[in-house]
């Protein structure tokens, strides 16, 4: 009678012990890659499956810093001649079960290596303090031998990376 008395009350002691524990002072950095996402051309590549139609982006041309609204479509695309990361040369190692492309509303098609955001989910009310810390993060990119690796850095940690495979060699600028 002992015994079974015993295999009951282990588990109730274990259990007891480990709800009154203290809980853990970390706290979580949210998932910044389903709110990021690089663009070059008329598409945003980021890594959220479920962006909405008429979805509002904060565009950040990295050379200039300047900021622009847009839209997206909310219409996934496979390939498009003015998306450039879905270029054939390129499209193999940009396309990942992972990355989703959207195409953007009123987009310059042009070469510029920008950033966006979805503005609409963001918890912060500066977009360019995305971690609400009162200090405006730095948006950035630099060359790898092959491609772009996209930044988003607070003064504490990088919160957002993202790499663009281009298809050609270039002069690396990355440290």
């Amino acid at each position: 009678m002992t015994h079974h008395f015993l295999s009951y009350l282990i588990p109730f002691v274990i259990l007891s012990i480990l709800s009154c524990s203290k809980k853990s002072d970390v706290v979580e950095k949210p998932d910044y890659t389903k709110l990021v996402g690089y663009i070059n051309g008329s598409c945003i590549a980021i890594k959220n499956p479920n962006v909405k139609s008429g979805s509002k982006l904060l565009v950040i041309n990295i050379d200039d810093q300047s900021k622009t609204i847009t839209t997206s479509t909310g219409e996934t695309i496979t390939a498009d001649e003015s998306c450039f990361p879905l270029h054939p040369d390129r499209i193999d190692v940009n396309k990942n079960p992972e990355t989703y492309f959207y195409k953007i509303e009123e987009a310059e098609a042009d070469m510029s290596l920008r950033i966006g955001l979805l503005v609409d989910q963001l918890s912060s009310e500066n977009p360019m303090d995305i971690d609400n810390d009162g200090t405006e993060e730095v948006f950035n990119y630099c060359l790898t031998t092959e491609g772009v690796k996209f930044t988003i850095e607070s003064q504490k940690d990088t919160l957002w990376s993202a790499y663009y495979y281009l298809g050609y060699d270039v002069e690396s600028t990355c440290p």
